[in-house]
């Protein structure tokens, strides 16, 4: 029997027998301070098993952003390229543009010359006729034409519209008109032998227009001659409104289907 009088026998003791270090230790420190070392050692391992998971989570968010920044690097290139494309494709654009602009004000005055001639030809046409329009159509003979695309106006006919205008009879802007008109035509009724004048508006298809102009233009020709004054219209084709609108204005519509083609 071991018998511990102090302190000293107890050092003794255990200095004399090791082995009982072990269970002493584990009665003066209990199992959570012994197991101390082996939890610090397992913190250790988790922490350092967590850095390295860390580190390596790192590593590929840095090569993510590397390639984020290379993508981005790209992309900003690319925008550089779209901007230079987008330049040049405005200036396509605008080119095409000026070229369109270019040939559409080549076909309008290609159009207008078109027209111009297909209104000369019309005019032609019907001038070459007049005389057989105005018997048959106006009850008309003696008919001489004062002025038309082929017949320029006369020097005499030039004075008695300037005449005109200095009697404030017309004004120069229907004086103007009156140069403007397809045909101007003096006649005689067969009907009382009174001396008209004609105001005549070609067209292939008659419009609203050419209604208004020998209307007008029939106004003026009577305020100067101080004689009957008849507004024609001669064309291929009219519509029913115009014909309506013809009718209300008193404006002959003489319908020739040969000038329709």
């Amino acid at each position: 029997m071991t018998t511990v009088r102090d302190i000293a026998d107890f050092v003794r003791i255990i200095n004399e027998q090791p082995e009982w270090n072990d269970t002493i230790r584990g009665i003066l420190l209990g199992r959570e301070l012994l197991e101390l070392p082996q939890r610090f050692a397992e913190f250790v391992r988790v922490t350092e098993e967590n850095n390295r998971l860390v580190a390596e989570r790192l590593g590929r968010l840095e090569s993510d952003v590397a390639e984020l920044k290379s993508d981005m690097s790209d992309m900003k290139t690319d925008m550089a390229e779209m901007k230079t494309d987008m330049a040049d494709v405005k200036a396509d654009l605008s080119e095409i543009k000026d070229w369109r602009d270019q040939t559409t004000l080549r076909l309008d005055r290609i159009e207008g010359r078109l027209g111009n001639l297909e209104g000369a030809e019309l005019e032609r046409r019907v001038h070459s006729d007049i005389a057989n329009i105005a018997s048959r159509w106006l009850g008309l003979n003696r008919v001489r034409i004062m002025q038309s695309r082929i017949v320029a106006r006369s020097p005499e006919f030039q004075d008695i519209i300037d005449d005109a205008e200095e009697q404030n009879l017309i004004t120069y802007e229907q004086g103007d008109h009156l140069e403007q008109t397809d045909i101007i035509v003096s006649a005689r009724r067969r009907s009382d032998r009174e001396p008209v004048h004609l105001a005549i508006e070609v067209s292939r298809t008659i419009g609203d227009h050419d209604i208004a102009r020998a209307n007008e233009r029939a106004q003026s020709l009577s305020a100067i001659f101080a004689t009957p004054a008849i507004s024609v219209v001669v064309g291929g084709n009219i519509s029913q409104s115009q014909q309506e609108l013809a009718d209300g204005f008193g404006v002959r519509a003489i319908i020739l289907p040969r000038l329709a083609a």
